[in-house]
């Protein structure tokens, strides 16, 4: 069910998010306080502070700022339903919509299968992606529909 006026592919460009980065940063510390509120060994508390602060990085590089190689900076949506998402690197990767990925007005949460076979998430919010951008994505979601069964609230 395909229209001729969407078959032209949708590029969506990604950039950094400092909303996001107050959002993780509040979860982080909210994370650390519950931690050290149940008065944890001191060893096993510093550890997991330690890993829960590296995970933090990592998710900041590759989600917020897109500074890591892996991190997706652009989207494509071709018109036959393929969709190929361009890294920090230069590489590009073939994939295909998930029905578990997520449509509203302030969120969207694309949920990709990759060729070979690794999911991938893509979060965007106002701000992320230009209004018109984000706007166009949903109104061709909402088309085209999202996978096999997509939770729909537009």
């Amino acid at each position: 069910m395909s229209s001729q006026r969407y078959a032209a592919p949708l590029r969506l460009r990604l950039e950094p998010s400092p909303s996001l980065f107050v959002l993780y940063s509040f979860l982080l510390g909210g994370g650390l306080l519950s931690l050290w509120l149940v008065e944890p060994p001191w060893l096993p508390g510093m550890i997991a502070s330690l890993l829960a602060l590296g995970l933090y990085a990592s998710v900041l590089r590759r989600h917020v700022w897109l500074s890591a190689p892996a991190a997706i900076r652009e989207l494509v949506w071709e018109g036959d339903g393929i969709w190929r998402l361009l890294r920090a690197d230069g590489s590009e990767r073939e994939a295909r919509l998930r029905g578990d990925s997520f449509v509203h007005p302030y969120l969207v949460v694309l949920n990709f299968r990759q060729t070979d076979g690794r999911p991938c998430s893509v979060l965007l919010i106002p701000g992320r992606v230009s209004a018109a951008d984000l706007r166009r994505l949903r109104v061709r979601l909402k088309l085209e529909g999202v996978g096999d069964q997509a939770t729909d609230l537009l």
